[in-house]
């Protein structure tokens, strides 16, 4: 009885803390890429909006990195309290597990390759564009694992 329920109020704690994580990195990966870089190259000379969403976006891996912390640590914390339970557990730790290293990924090796051949003035080279769109790949593919595991979770949570 109370240790079961306590255990669901702490793998419900997980997955808040899981969607208030998810929340902030993929809102601020679409405000920022579908919105504010489009108008800062569209309204600013190019010579002023790569720098400034070079800074941006070096910014926000900040919360990329915090964000990551917190999905990997709640996800352990919920894996912990109620285990795998059925299809939509394994759903949400294998989406879990592929945002958290597509995330590590990105601020790892994109973002920082993009930045520096930015700083390099390699704009114009193949990489350059390449790693743009594996970049943008990246978060696509951050959106599909954030919508999955969020809605494994509730589906988890509706079969309890």
């Amino acid at each position: 009885g109370g240790r079961q329920v306590k255990r669901g109020t702490v793998a419900a704690l997980a997955e808040a803390l899981t969607a208030v994580a998810i929340a902030a990195w993929i809102g601020g990966i679409v405000a920022l890429g579908a919105f504010t870089a489009r108008i800062v190259f569209r309204d600013l000379p190019r010579d002023l909006a790569a720098p400034a969403m070079s800074t941006i976006f070096r910014s926000f891996d900040g919360v990329v990195v915090a964000c990551v912390v917190l999905v990997a640590i709640a996800t352990g914390v919920r894996l912990v309290a109620v285990g795998v339970r059925g299809r939509a557990d394994r759903i949400a730790l294998v989406a879990a597990t592929a945002l958290i290293v597509l995330g590590a990924i990105d601020v790892g090796y994109v973002h920082p390759g993009i930045e520096r051949m930015f700083l390099e003035g390699r704009t114009l080279e193949p990489a350059f564009a390449a790693l743009h769109q594996l970049s943008s790949r990246s978060a696509n593919l951050e959106a599909i694992c954030a919508i999955l595991v969020l809605g494994a979770h509730a589906l988890g949570r509706k079969r309890e």
